[in-house]
């Protein structure tokens, strides 16, 4: 079994239904490795956005290469969903919850979507805060989307940082966020760290600015060192909850039938374990 590492996500998909959280984080058996990451076409079209956002910023594109790259990068997502290339490649692959379970995408619907994630990368690129870190000088900028691992205190933590760089204060880390996430002051918390333990940041030179993406506004926090003690233990209080139920929280080895199903069945509609989910054969 492969070691226990904590993350904003892995906390959600627990908190959302405890089976789920089974099937994504500890199952083994075949049926369940091609649908790990299905995606309702909504949240794969936002996460896309998102990305082409991150590489804008990473390797300087402007608005124009930056929406062509997005387009592109839909167009041969979809394709490659609805010829099910995830079941081959799950770890390459991304995959729509519509093409796992054969609902129909009509042609405009998809043209319709891809229109609005475009137009809504565009919209990013143009706000204050976008032109903001894209002006950062390149040796200044530390990360832009990529998942980082780190210790806290004996806990592996994978984090994505959308953004960060050094400041003359200090370090400013970013964190893209919706609207009702519950995980953000865990998020928040991490990231303070994070700046903290693979940046060597002094705590008192942290913020961490939570922006509502893609259209604002942001929201900064600062960290003093009083601060930093009191995030540790909300983090590894958190990774604790979602250990609780193990049969060897040492090891990291559950057993299915510690897990149970959620009552919300609104949950369960957009689950890529729908179809091995025990609950539902």
């Amino acid at each position: 079994m492969a070691p226990f590492y904590w993350s904003p996500e892995r906390y959600a998909t627990f908190h959302a239904c405890l089976r789920r959280y089974y099937y994504r984080y500890y199952a083994d058996a075949p049926a369940f490795r091609p649908v790990r990451d299905l995606r309702i076409r909504a949240a794969w079209a936002d996460e896309l956005v998102r990305r082409g956002a991150q590489a804008s910023l990473r390797e300087g594109l402007d608005e124009d290469a930056a929406a062509a790259r997005l387009l592109q990068l839909l167009r041969d997502d979809f394709r490659a969903s609805r010829q099910h290339g995830y079941r081959a490649q799950p770890k390459t692959t991304d995959g729509l919850f519509e093409h796992e379970h054969d609902i129909a995408v009509p042609d405009a619907e998809w043209k319709d979507m891809a229109d609005r994630a475009v137009d809504t990368l565009r919209a990013f690129l143009r706000t204050d805060y976008a032109r903001a870190l894209a002006a950062v000088p390149a040796a200044d900028r530390l990360a832009a989307g990529e998942i980082l691992r780190f210790d806290l205190f004996g806990l592996p933590v994978d984090l994505r940082c959308d953004f960060a760089a050094r400041t003359a204060a200090g370090l400013t880390a970013h964190a893209w966020t919706r609207p009702g996430d519950d995980t953000r002051p865990l998020a928040r918390a991490a990231l303070a760290w994070l700046a903290v333990n693979r940046w060597k940041a002094a705590p008192e030179g942290v913020e961490v600015v939570e922006y509502d993406f893609p259209s604002g506004p942001p929201a900064v926090h600062r960290f003093a060192a009083e601060d930093m003690d009191a995030a540790r233990e909300l983090v590894h209080d958190a990774a604790y909850e979602t250990r609780y139920p193990l049969a060897d929280p040492e090891r990291n080895i559950a057993r299915e039938q510690d897990f149970d199903f959620t009552d919300d069945e609104t949950v369960c509609r957009s689950c890529s374990f729908l179809k091995p989910c025990a609950r539902w054969r």
